[in-house]
């Protein structure tokens, strides 16, 4: 689960400005929009995990693509939640109900504790889901658009 930047569909429209220019657009574009993604991610991650969400960018000068994605065994967890409707509780299934190793690891419970919770939350049906990185890209894609054409604008000034 990751947000992905993508710089696709501007190659024809770059054809046509200076490369040098073309390149700093693209590399303040991707500054920008990273910075503002991950603000934004940042404020709707659960409190736990907060401090853990990440931006990956390519190897490649002007940057491709960048990543955001949240570096927690915990985060897939919150995301999609732990059970289905309509399940039975308890099933050793690793999508029904989280890992004890998983629980220990997020929270640094000993063992006999983190299984204790885990099976808690097998038994009830498993966690509902709480969303937070499609949430956050329904929020950040329209800025992000508009932030590419404000960058370029400056740049071409």
């Amino acid at each position: 689960m990751d947000i992905t930047i993508n710089a696709t569909g501007i190659t024809e429209a770059l054809a046509a400005v200076d490369p040098q220019k073309a390149y700093t657009i693209i590399d303040l574009w991707y500054l920008q929009a990273t910075d503002y993604a991950k603000r934004e991610l940042r404020a709707r991650t659960p409190a736990k995990i907060r401090s853990k969400v990440r931006v990956l960018f390519d190897g490649y000068k002007p940057h491709r693509w960048a990543r955001l994605f949240v570096k927690s065994p915990l985060a897939h967890l919150l995301e999609g939640g732990t059970g289905s409707k309509g399940v039975a509780p308890f099933k050793h299934v690793s999508t029904h109900w989280p890992s004890t190793e998983g629980i220990m690891r997020a929270t640094n419970l000993p063992r006999p504790e983190a299984f204790l919770v885990a099976r808690a939350i097998g038994l009830r049906g498993g966690n509902p889901p709480k969303p937070f990185l499609q949430p956050t890209w329904d929020v950040v894609a329209p800025r992000i658009n508009a932030m590419a054409e404000q960058v370029a604008a400056e740049v071409m000034r």
